[in-house]
């Protein structure tokens, strides 16, 4: 008897599949490890170490607002390092500290493979295959995520705690049990540790589960079981407050309202309450004194600089500042496939499936309530935790890819080839993209500024043009004549503290010059002649005399 021939593997088979995935997936990992490597230090990457270190440590008390316990994770490998150099006898310097922070940058940079395999597991399970290599390829050069993929901060971390949240509760809801219901509840607790936005996902659950038992009412009531509901949802709720303690190290657990000292006005009221204030909390105090904290800062606007937006800065902020900041920092190809996504190949009543609502519904709550209710415009990194799910609900325009037409291939691949070029134009400097939008406007500085430019990460870029140029002058404090470069988020006075001169001639520059070179897109180098000089000049006495500022709204 002959034996029967092993069938060929082909793209519909799982092994093939996930070694494609697998393939781009470690494309991404080599590119953003070496950016990892050279990149220099951020701004705030020194307290996420500090506070990772010391919650390694077992110390999770709060000595700023927004620092969180996912930051251990990244201080794991720089101790191991450490205690490898002091067994060595090495004397760790200032260099040497710089560089063994780099090492935990490793940790973000897997996190970000881990939430692009959960980006293509979760399409290709709504969609098929091709949805989630299309979605996949989308998370790949989406210059957002993957620009702050390569350093020690928590905002890759907190679009990977939305995604796994939602993803957690997707699977409960198609096969609910008391394991789903488990692995859903820890997601969410652990979500909480990355970023305090990430509060809103209970919320956002609440209204989902509502709208889904709603629908499931509807569809067939007698196989509806409300008590089993409430039943995981207690689960649900008791497992989350239990990972969010243990990765405070249940630091304060049970400590009352009346035990706090509070900044914002909304904790003062509830401290307030009689009947409230004295019920021990089942919350680690330094998760409520961190929601205290950030809530505070954001209402007066302290610990952070002006926001800028379109050549002005202002302190109260710009209404619909993240609309801009997402309509100017998303790929315009991925913006047309979001589109395609939301309106084309519409047959399904209701208009987004269940499954479908899992991705929606935490999305539009999110861009809702940054673009028109934080008053924080620090930069997009804060307003895109919801873009993996984006990612994967762009996957369903290729939903039956294989029943497409061949313009209709053509069409969504020359978009997605579009989204590639356009990111990768940019390369290793993705914190700075902005699309093809923004060059009438003279470059991404011209509109936006802070983290949406520049996060302190350029600094090797920047000592080269110097070395290359040394007539170049670095920042200086007064108008000089000659050749002068100045970091955008100097040059757009959103750095703090500066002086109305600085502020004043800074402004001038910004409106009246043109670079003749942008470093890394976020060193604007200048030849400025005497007679810029004394036009400089004129507008920062004028504007000092005045009293009005470098800019109306500044």
């Amino acid at each position: 008897m002959k034996p029967t021939p092993t069938p060929a593997l082909g793209w519909n088979h799982p092994s093939v599949q996930n070694a494609f995935a697998l393939g781009l997936l470690l494309m991404s990992f080599v590119f953003n490890f070496f950016i990892a490597q050279k990149a220099s230090l951020t701004y705030d990457e020194p307290m996420h170490v500090l506070y990772g270190c010391r919650t390694l440590n077992g110390n999770t008390s709060r000595f700023d607002d927004s620092k969180m316990p996912v930051s251990a994770l990244n201080a794991i490998p720089i101790l191991l390092e450490r205690h490898r150099l002091l067994s060595k006898k090495v004397v760790i310097s200032q260099d040497t500290a710089a560089e063994l922070s780099k090492t935990g940058r490793i940790v973000t940079v897997t996190f970000a493979c881990l939430l692009g395999a959960l980006v293509f597991i979760w399409s290709r399970a709504l969609f098929g295959f091709w949805a989630g290599v299309l979605s996949l390829s989308l998370f790949i050069f989406d210059p957002n995520l993957q620009g702050h993929a390569t350093w020690v901060s928590t905002d890759l971390f907190a679009a990977f705690g939305v995604t796994l949240t939602l993803y957690s509760f997707w699977r409960y809801y198609r096969s609910p049990s008391y394991r789903t219901a488990s692995w859903a509840g820890l997601s969410l607790g652990a979500a909480q540790l990355m970023k305090f936005s990430l509060v809103y996902l209970y919320p956002i659950l609440l209204i989902l589960g509502l709208t889904l038992l709603v629908r499931a009412g509807k569809r067939n009531r007698n196989s509806f079981s409300l008590w089993r509901v409430w039943l995981h949802a207690a689960l649900i709720l008791l497992l989350s407050l239990v990972a969010l303690n243990a990765g405070y190290v249940f630091n304060g657990t049970g400590f009352r309202l009346v035990d706090y000292f509070f900044r914002s006005s909304f904790f003062e009221t509830l401290q307030k309450w009689p009947w409230l204030n004295r019920i021990p909390l089942p919350f680690p105090r330094p998760f409520l004194e961190g929601l205290d904290w950030v809530k505070y800062n954001e209402i007066s606007g302290a610990n952070r600089g002006p926001a800028y937006l379109f050549g002005q800065t202002s302190m109260t902020g710009f209404p619909f500042y993240y609309a801009y900041a997402y309509l100017f920092k998303i790929p315009l190809g991925a913006i047309a496939l979001g589109l395609l996504a939301l309106f084309g190949r519409r047959k399904t009543k209701p208009f987004f499936p269940d499954d479908e609502l899992f991705l929606i519904l935490p999305s539009a709550f999110y861009a809702t309530l940054f673009v028109f209710f934080l008053k924080a415009q620090l930069g997009i990194r804060i307003a895109m935790v919801f873009f993996p799910l984006l990612h994967i609900f762009c996957g369903r325009v290729a939903l039956d890819w294989p029943s497409f037409s061949r313009r209709g291939k053509m069409l969504i691949l020359s978009l997605l080839v579009y989204v590639a070029v356009s990111t990768v134009s940019y390369y290793p400097h993705w914190v700075a993209y902005t699309n093809e939008l923004a060059r009438p406007f003279g470059g991404g500085y011209q509109i936006l500024s802070d983290s949406n430019i520049d996060m302190g990460e350029k600094r090797p870029a920047l000592d080269r043009f110097l070395r290359d140029n040394p007539d170049v002058l670095m920042n200086p404090q007064n108008p000089i004549p000659g050749r002068i470069v100045i970091p955008v988020n100097f040059l757009t006075n959103v750095m703090y503290p500066m002086s109305p001169a600085t502020k004043a001639w800074h402004s001038w520059i910004l409106h009246h010059k043109r670079p003749e070179k942008v470093v890394a897109h976020s060193y604007c180098v200048f030849r400025m002649t005497k007679a810029d000089i004394l036009d400089c000049l004129k507008a920062v006495l004028a504007s000092i005399s005045s009293g009005s500022g470098p800019r109306p709204g500044a």
